[in-house]
């Protein structure tokens, strides 16, 4: 038996303490400590250099008056590291906000050669399988068969659980808009189930950006079971910052 946990949408910021789902996540991790631990994008927020941020204050890495990305940079290493410690493995894929300091380099030619995510968390030093955007879905296999995928998350609708299982006929599991769904079809060829599920955030349910307005965001994440050719996914809603996973209460 394989147990895989799979947490997205921390949204870390150094100047904001961690939300309370994701600390009592990392006390979960901690107690049952999972074969894998997928972290599936958007760790960090990096919002200060968002393309909807115009003022981009303090963009710097050495002496920024309002913000220091290398301290978001260092809290990054930091989670990853204790992430690392509850796990006999740990994967990192690119979410759309991680990749924000690849954007804003790009901007910037003469930082091309000198700032890289993946060199900056340290991936290869710490021991993290690292999957860029473009190199997603990861994929968790038995023999020569695809079990399940795992993305950051490639669309962002009312149904984003089953539009993404209309565009990827196999199952798959993803973060990036912040809700709780599922959406099962059966494989008219062969007969077996098709899965997609959409795990919820472990950050703030209402983001600065949502200005107030009602939003379907969820705290939550997924742990899923492997043996052999088959797996249970448990799509895990944290209601009132408690969850029960197999019969024990999280709070």
């Amino acid at each position: 038996m394989k147990t895989i946990a799979i947490i997205a949408d921390t949204h870390l910021d150094h100047r904001i303490p961690e939300h309370q789902s994701y600390s009592l996540v990392k006390r979960f991790l901690a107690k049952e400590k999972p074969d894998e631990i997928v972290v599936a994008g958007d760790l960090m927020d990096f919002s200060v250099i968002s393309r909807w941020n115009s003022e981009k204050p303090g963009a710097h890495f050495e002496y920024g008056k309002k913000y220091e990305i290398s301290e978001d940079i260092a809290l990054a290493r930091k989670e990853l590291g204790t992430l690392k410690t509850f796990t006999k493995k740990l994967t990192f894929l690119e979410g759309n906000h991680d990749i924000r300091l690849n954007k804003y380099k790009d901007t910037i030619p003469e930082l091309n050669k000198i700032i890289d995510l993946k060199y900056l968390l340290e991936a290869d030093k710490n021991g993290m399988e690292y999957i860029s955007e473009i190199k997603q879905p990861y994929n968790i296999m038995y023999k020569d068969k695809v079990l399940l995928s795992i993305i950051h998350g490639w669309y962002a609708t009312k149904y984003t659980a089953a539009r993404t299982l209309q565009e990827w006929p196999n199952n798959i599991a993803f973060g990036h808009v912040h809700q709780v769904q599922s959406h099962v079809i059966r494989n008219q060829i062969n007969g077996e189930p098709l899965e997609s599920h959409s795990i919820g955030c472990l950050c703030d349910v209402q983001m600065a950006y949502c200005k107030g307005r009602p939003t379907r965001h969820v705290n939550g994440f997924g742990v899923a079971h492997f043996h052999k050719d088959t797996f249970t996914f448990n799509n895990i809603v944290i209601r009132n910052n408690s969850f029960i996973y197999n019969g024990r209460l999280y709070k």
